[in-house]
C-alpha cells in the first residue's frame, strides 16, 4: 500500500515539473501582458511614504497596432489608479509585441500593499 502511494506521489512530482523549450538566440521574445503589467507598475513612492495601500483593478487589451488600450479602470484610491493609468500608457509605448495567447479583453487586479 505505501509503495503505490510513493508511486502515485513520484508520478505526480514528475507531471509538475515544467518543460523548458529550445529557441534560436535571435528569435524575438514576446512578451505577454501579464509580464507586461508587472514590469511596468510598481508600488509608488508617494503611497509607501503615506501608507496609502488599495486595490486597481483594470480592463486591458491589444489593439490592432499590438499596442495596449485600458478599456475600464477602478480602484479604491483615485491616486492609485491615476498612477497606475500614468505607469501603462507611459510603457506601453516601450513594448511593441505581445503573445499571441494574448486575445481579447483582460481583466487584471493590482494590490497595493505594504508588507
Amino acid at each position: 500500500m505505501k509503495t503505490k502511494m510513493y508511486a502515485i506521489i513520484a508520478g505526480v512530482m514528475l507531471l509538475s515539473f515544467g518543460t523548458a523549450e529550445a529557441k534560436p538566440a535571435d528569435e524575438k521574445k514576446e512578451a505577454t501582458i501579464s509580464n507586461f503589467i508587472e514590469n511596468a507598475v510598481k508600488y509608488p513612492q508617494f503611497a509607501q511614504e503615506q501608507k496609502v495601500e488599495g486595490v486597481v483593478n483594470l480592463v486591458i487589451e491589444k489593439n490592432e497596432d499590438q499596442k495596449l488600450v485600458i478599456r475600464q479602470i477602478w480602484g479604491s484610491d483615485p491616486r492609485l489608479v491615476k498612477h497606475v493609468e500614468r505607469q501603462i500608457k507611459r510603457n506601453a509605448l516601450k513594448t511593441a509585441e505581445y503573445s499571441k495567447e494574448d486575445i481579447g479583453p483582460r481583466f487584471v487586479r493590482i494590490k497595493f500593499n505594504l508588507v
